[in-house]
């Protein structure tokens, strides 16, 4: 994706250390070992969680889903979403 690009032009000017697209285990509740794997749009120092849509409207299914993606991974702490939505005249708007 483009964005993903651009964004990880961004984030490597500003010095962030990230990931991109790496598979990451997903654990249930105290099971000891991994369920299923996962692909997270970014993963920064370790404790981020960015997830990139391209939608209009940021609904509730996005925000429970990027809660169960925290729970899950067990090594972040925060979740951004960057929304992405085409201005038919003005290029891209993004809203973080």
């Amino acid at each position: 994706m483009i964005y993903q690009r651009a964004l990880s032009v961004e984030m490597r000017k500003a010095g962030l250390e990230f990931s991109r697209e790496i598979e990451q285990n997903i654990y249930y509740k105290d099971f000891p070992k991994p369920i299923g794997t996962r692909r997270a749009d970014f993963v920064v120092a370790q404790k981020v969680l960015v997830e990139l849509k391209a939608i209009t409207v940021l609904e509730d299914v996005h925000v429970v889903q990027t809660l169960n993606y925290l729970k899950a991974y067990r090594l972040l702490k925060f979740g951004q979403y960057c929304k992405f939505q085409a201005a038919l005249s003005k290029g891209s708007v993004v809203s973080c």
